[in-house]
């Protein structure tokens, strides 16, 4: 017998189901509360979901290499925006792992392992290491049904050491709006300001991501700056 290159499906999974008959009870609720059929599910666990970031780990690397504080600040923001792309085309969600299941990532140049570290809410929690940089952060995260949206809202922070210059960045991230789940065509957008923090020099990357208007206009479009401090973050916001 041959080998299985692919898994046989018994429904088909671009095919239309109604969103309203399972989502009219969780109006108003906590989602991560609430059970959904298996089909609205990738065949994935969060825990391996939040490995995919380490696809532009690359970034990370020469931002460690590199010897100005701005260049640095303004790279580690590119990989903390660079992780939204693997949502383009992707409207379901990734399982919910079992309470303490984990997933293992080796690599030649780093190591990752993740942990489903709650069940109620569901969180994963992440960490990786090489000899450039430590990333770690976790998937905590508040859900809300909007009637033909959801929108998901980051609440832990990312976190990246440079080892190198001995840095410390956060990231704050942008929320994340599930659009137009029972009329047009659903899609995932992301919406907000994700902010990054360099707490060693005090340096702060604000990274705007604008939401779709009518016509498409900024569709998946995106606008960054670094300033000196958060005071001068904070004063060029007030202006805008």
């Amino acid at each position: 017998m041959g080998n299985r290159h692919e898994l046989p499906f018994l429904k088909d999974p671009k095919a239309k189901f109604s969103v309203w008959k399972v989502l009219k009870d969780a109006v108003g609720k906590d989602l991560t509360k609430f059970c959904v059929p298996v089909y609205f599910n990738e065949p994935l666990s969060m825990v391996q979901k939040v490995a995919e970031i380490m696809d532009y780990e690359d970034v990370l690397v020469q931002a460690n290499q590199c010897n100005d504080s701005t260049q640095r600040t303004c790279m580690i923001a590119a990989f903390g925006a660079a992780q939204y792309c693997c949502t383009v085309g992707r409207g379901n969600k990734p399982f919910n792992p079992i309470l303490g299941e984990t997933f293992e990532l080796l690599k030649p140049n780093y190591r990752y392992i993740a942990e489903q570290v709650s069940h109620h809410p569901p969180v994963s929690a992440c960490f990786a290491e090489s000899k450039d940089y430590n990333y770690f952060m976790d998937s905590d995260t508040k859900l809300s049904f909007k009637g033909n949206s959801m929108n998901a809202k980051a609440i832990g922070l990312q976190h990246v050491r440079l080892l190198k210059h001995n840095e410390h960045y956060t990231m704050k991230r942008p929320d994340t709006h599930i659009c137009s789940i029972m009329i047009g065509t659903m899609y995932i957008e992301h919406v907000g300001e994700m902010t990054v923090t360099n707490h060693a020099t005090g340096e702060v990357a604000i990274v705007k991501f604008f939401e779709e208007g009518w016509g498409g206009k900024n569709k998946q479009t995106i606008e960054g700056y670094v300033y000196r401090n958060a005071a001068d973050a904070k004063k060029k916001k007030s202006k805008d």
